[in-house]
């Protein structure tokens, strides 16, 4: 059975190492800070706020494709077509994910600067998923604790 998009937000946190009772707005700090790796001691105050809505925009549309099953073949290592392009490859999936969020938020039209890349986050995440047991009752579904 696939997982909602509310259980794939949960998978995504769980997946960054952010504890289920952290905020949502912190949640979309850590996703913010992964798409775009700021270096250490940055100051990015400047355009924090702009990042930090693509940010979000790039949380809602991962969970969105991966409730919808269009992340299944990439995290399968399997060949899909996805864009148009035939690939079971991290570009073909982040492809998917950046073109979800331009289209869902309009910042490209508006010259906000996206992301080069949502790789890391999509790595941690098929990495978190390839290495746990949610078939196990113990992994709670949303509404259980």
């Amino acid at each position: 059975m696939a997982l909602s998009e509310e259980e794939w937000r949960l998978l995504i946190r769980r997946a960054l190492d952010i504890p289920d009772a952290v905020s949502e707005v912190t949640a979309i700090e850590v996703v913010t800070d992964i798409v775009y790796q700021p270096a250490p001691g940055a100051n990015r105050g400047k355009d924090r706020e702009l990042e930090e809505a693509i940010g979000k925009v790039i949380f809602e549309q991962t969970a969105l494709a991966g409730a919808d099953g269009s992340l299944d073949r990439f995290i399968m290592d399997r060949e899909s077509a996805v864009q148009g392009r035939t690939s079971a490859s991290i570009d073909a999936a982040d492809s998917l994910i950046c073109s979800r969020a331009e289209e869902a938020s309009g910042f490209k039209q508006k010259g906000a600067f996206l992301p080069g890349s949502t790789e890391p986050l999509l790595e941690q995440l098929k990495s978190f998923i390839l290495t746990h047991r949610f078939q196990s009752d113990r992994w709670p579904r949303s509404g259980e604790a």
